[in-house]
């Protein structure tokens, strides 16, 4: 499962289960690891993936293959 939460340059936040194709506005993601339940007590860290997407797609591409690759080396 993915939540995609973006904000609008008026204020305004909207909230996604897909990837944005044009991100133009600030952009963070948060994504499962496995399709297990999250209890409340539960570390984020462990069972999250999350981050922010950058205008530039560049950018936006360098930070994710970051948070991948760092979940993936751990």
């Amino acid at each position: 499962m993915l939540l995609v939460f973006s904000s609008s340059s008026v204020g305004s936040l909207s909230v996604a289960d897909t990837w944005p194709t044009q991100p133009r506005a600030k952009t963070v993601y948060f994504a499962r690891k496995n399709r297990d339940v999250i209890p409340k007590d539960a570390p984020v860290k462990q069972l999250l993936v999350y981050g922010d997407l950058s205008y530039a797609l560049l950018d936006q591409l360098s930070a994710f293959v970051e948070q991948v690759s760092s979940w993936i080396l751990s």
